[in-house]
């Protein structure tokens, strides 16, 4: 844009000096000429400036960490009508890693550009255009767009711990005998006074004609504890991925065993104690989608330091903290 000013800043230049120098209708017409030129390209070029708009989109939905990937922005017209140039300035940044990178983009002739994103770590990518400058067919004048955004998650790459052992038995510790409701056969049992409404053929005989009044054998059942997993959404950009690499293996492991699970921690910044219940895929998804989307600053709010528990949860919880596992030196 600016060397087009400039060419046409030296050619108005020249009509006002030949109009100076020559008093002949003539000049004063290319003077007029030269004055009424940018007005009326710029009449000609605004319908296709403004029915032009710049379009973001990510190769995929979600990319597993370390897995290429890229951005495309393209020039989208509704009329159909060549516009001169464009420009914009494409900024890319991770909202859990806080890492950006910015780059100056051109779009000439409808060729849309296509550059990397940075997968290197966990996250959700966001690019957004800024600064989009649609210019006339001259290149004189410039009028601002509205600008366009897309987002790409960065998925952990799934890995079991170490600590899945523990948990692993369906029949854990944690566990707790309660009441089978409809009863049937079992080896773990409870005797208790009869209750109206019990089952007739629920009542221990037997041991009833011994203590002269009614005696109900309740059968028991082994209750699984539900999985309370836990992690510190703060610390460098490899911990975050070590540690989301384990919660993303954990609750693969556990829907496919189908235990209950939650996963909780707190924002780094503001403290709110973040809590998302994954029994199913989409469950997990939606966990991996907010823990993607927080920030990881290098310190933060430790979920350590409050009491643990799960809203709506009187069960057993059985807890597990995930860290970050560190690689032997040796």
């Amino acid at each position: 844009m600016l060397r087009s000013r400039i060419l046409y800043g030296a050619a108005l230049l020249g009509a006002v000096l030949f109009h100076i120098f020559n008093t002949s209708y003539i000049a004063y017409f290319v003077w007029l000429l030269a004055l009424a030129t940018p007005f009326a390209a710029l009449a000609v070029s605004l319908p296709a400036i403004l029915g032009c708009r710049v379009e973001v989109r990510a190769a995929a939905h979600s990319v597993p960490r370390g897995e290429k990937a890229h951005w495309e922005i393209c020039l989208k017209n509704r009329f159909s009508l060549p516009v001169s140039h464009v420009t914009c300035i494409a900024e890319s940044r991770n909202c859990m890693t806080g890492k950006r990178s910015a780059q100056r983009i051109r779009l000439d002739d409808g060729q849309a550009r296509v550059f990397p994103a940075d997968t290197a770590h966990c996250g959700r990518l966001e690019c957004r255009t800024m600064r989009v400058r649609v210019c006339d067919c001259l290149g004189l004048f410039a009028i601002r767009r509205r600008a366009a955004l897309s987002s790409l998650a960065v998925l952990p790459v799934a890995c079991q711990p170490s600590d899945w052992n523990n948990l692993e038995n369906g029949n854990d510790e944690g566990g707790q005998l309660r009441p089978r409701p409809g009863g049937g056969p079992g080896e773990d049992y409870d005797l208790r006074p009869y209750r109206p409404g019990d089952p007739i053929r629920s009542i221990h005989w037997k041991l009833s004609s011994k203590r002269g009044a009614l005696i109900v054998k309740e059968i028991l059942e082994s209750h699984q504890s539900t999985v309370l997993l836990t992690f510190e959404h703060f610390g460098s950009a490899a911990d975050m991925d070590s540690i989301l690499d384990q919660a993303d293996g954990l609750c693969r492991a556990l829907i496919e065993k189908q235990r209950p699970c939650y996963v909780q921690w707190l924002h780094p910044s503001t403290g709110e104690l973040r809590s998302c219940r994954v029994c199913s895929d989409r469950e997990r998804e939606s966990f991996l989608a907010a823990a993607l989307s927080d920030p990881a600053p290098k310190y933060g709010h430790s979920i350590l330091g409050t009491a643990l528990g799960i809203p709506g949860v009187a069960g057993p919880i059985r807890h597990m903290h995930i860290a970050a596992e560190k690689e032997d030196d040796g």
